[in-house]
């Protein structure tokens, strides 16, 4: 009863004001026509993907508004090595945005990254997760732990996150509707968000904030938030709590310095909960140090990857003597 009043309180006056500043969609079937093989189909489902490279396959999971387009910094240099796959997840990008609001879920995007696994032929991965990204990759490691070879969380939210983050008023389809198209899709609101999330505030540029914008900006917007956002019913709820101790599988864990938005303080909390974890602060880095310091990002995770090769082939030798 409180939130319904709160809604009639606060939310009435505001809607109209917001529906009648919305900011225009666009379709997605430009974006998935051309090129039309960075497409994967899964189910009934556009998913959009973007790949490089050869050999040992990386997954890149991007975080909470982002999309493939976040690891633009790295992606080439990680190719160069790798094979590099970065999908856009359920409600970014330009991935279509699906009417079953069970896609959304924590679980929904975990299944999304195994279809995308599964259509690929990749049977075991290194699994890169960013922030709501790294919520994604935990889920997924608990579950599957047979699919990761490794694990890089790189300024990650809890693996709770997104259950967590689910708001009231994103159930009311027309406040959910003039909230997203009305407010969070402006340019002045995602350059807030952007300034909080960058340490260097230079790097804003509105070229960039467009770049983010115009993979948001899309049919679906209002839809796809809603499913990211919407509370739980209890049939959709997942099982337990999934425990840090449990996910028992080489870890890098990288971490802004500078990040304000899940500070190095929090990162090291939970980092200690980890059987086989290093952690590692990027100097000079707010919440996303792939885009604010990509050499340093780039240093780290090859050399995370390349002493798990050298411990595999001491293993293998071990074993061979055995």
């Amino acid at each position: 009863m409180a939130r319904l009043l709160r809604f009639f309180v606060l939310g009435t006056p505001l809607v109209p004001l917001l529906l009648a500043a919305c900011v225009p969609v666009k379709p997605l079937e430009p974006y998935q026509t051309s090129p039309a093989e960075k497409l994967i189909r899964i189910e009934d489902q556009n998913i959009y993907v973007e790949q490089a490279g050869q050999g040992e396959p990386i997954l890149l999971i991007h975080g909470f508004g982002g999309s493939s387009f976040s690891w633009r910094k790295v992606m080439p240099a990680l190719a160069e090595d790798y094979w590099v796959v970065a999908p856009d997840l359920y409600g970014f990008g330009w991935t279509d945005r699906p009417d079953d609001w069970s896609r959304y879920t924590r679980d929904g995007q975990v299944e999304l990254i195994l279809g995308i696994m599964d259509a690929l032929g990749i049977g075991r991965a290194h699994l890169v997760g960013h922030s709501y990204g790294g919520s994604i990759s935990m889920a997924l490691a608990a579950d599957h732990p047979e699919r990761v070879r490794s694990m890089v969380l790189v300024d990650s939210a809890a693996v709770d996150y997104p259950m967590n983050r689910r708001k009231w008023f994103a159930r009311v389809g027309l406040f959910n509707f003039a909230y997203v198209r009305g407010l969070a899709l402006r340019q002045g609101f995602v350059e807030r968000v952007m300034g909080k999330a960058y340490y260097d505030d230079s790097m804003v540029t509105d070229e960039l904030i467009e770049a983010y914008l115009e993979r948001l900006r899309v049919e679906g917007a209002a839809q796809g938030f809603r499913g990211l956002s919407r509370p739980l019913p209890k049939s959709e709820r997942p099982r337990g709590d999934i425990r840090y101790e449990d996910l028992d599988i080489p870890s890098l864990i990288l971490w802004g310095a500078q990040d304000e938005l899940i500070t190095l303080e929090v990162g090291r909390y939970y980092a200690q909960f980890f059987p086989d974890i290093r952690f590692v602060p990027i100097e000079g880095s707010g919440h996303a140090p792939m885009e604010e310091r990509p050499a340093e990002f780039l240093a780290q995770i090859k050399a995370f990857f390349e002493h798990l090769a050298e411990r595999d082939s001491q293993t293998r030798v071990v074993s061979s003597l055995d």
